[in-house]
């Protein structure tokens, strides 16, 4: 008899076993646990830093984007023309040797573009541009290749940002918005070599 009472009350216990199991199995996974969908903390991070870029380019208009984006180009290649002087690493001569072919054929259609729709074409550099190139003339040997990358990483994401902006922006004119978005591609191209760059050279001077 006692054996009897032992096993129906050890049948109970696995049937309740067995029904807390199946309620447990039936609640949805946790967020953020493996095996979900959850958005990845990397994935966040590069959607956050992309609006941040269009943030701060946005509303740009025809005159702000000539003005912004020569005076960028031709900082971009007086600063490689600096790196071809100055620098003996042989990826950032290459680079600079891009820089110096493709922003200068971007600037001169630019200015073409811009004096057909009537929009002043800065000739030379102001200020604040001109502080930028005097800071890395003062540079020199592997102090000046890691300063480069770093800056040639930081300003073509800004370009991207900018030229994203005026493509579609409504307050810039069609001839101008048809010209970022047909240069967005080599800036995207830019971006992704340079930030290749900034990471070898970081890597170099540890």
């Amino acid at each position: 008899m006692k054996s009897r009472i032992v096993f129906i009350v050890a049948a109970m216990v696995q049937a309740a076993s067995f029904g807390a199991m199946a309620q447990e199995s039936a609640l949805p996974p946790p967020h953020n646990m493996p095996g979900t969908t959850a958005t990845p903390t990397t994935d966040r991070a590069d959607a956050d830093i992309a609006t941040q870029r269009k943030a701060k380019a946005s509303d740009v208009t025809t005159q702000e984007f000539v003005r912004k984006a020569t005076l960028d180009g031709m900082t971009e290649v007086q600063v490689a023309q600096l790196a071809l002087q100055k620098s003996k690493d042989p990826n950032v001569r290459a680079f600079a040797q891009l820089m110096v072919k493709d922003h200068t054929a971007a600037g001169e259609k630019l200015k073409v573009l811009a004096t057909k729709e009537g929009v002043p074409v800065p000739a030379s550099l102001d200020a604040e541009h001109q502080r930028m190139v005097k800071q890395m003339q003062s540079l020199n040997g592997a102090t000046f290749d890691a300063d480069y990358a770093k800056h040639m990483h930081s300003a073509h994401g800004e370009a991207v940002a900018l030229f994203e902006s005026a493509s579609a922006g409504s307050a810039v004119s069609q001839p101008l918005r048809e010209f970022a978005a047909d240069t967005l591609p080599t800036l995207r191209e830019h971006e992704d070599l340079a930030a290749k760059l900034d990471v070898s050279q970081t890597a170099s001077d540890r």
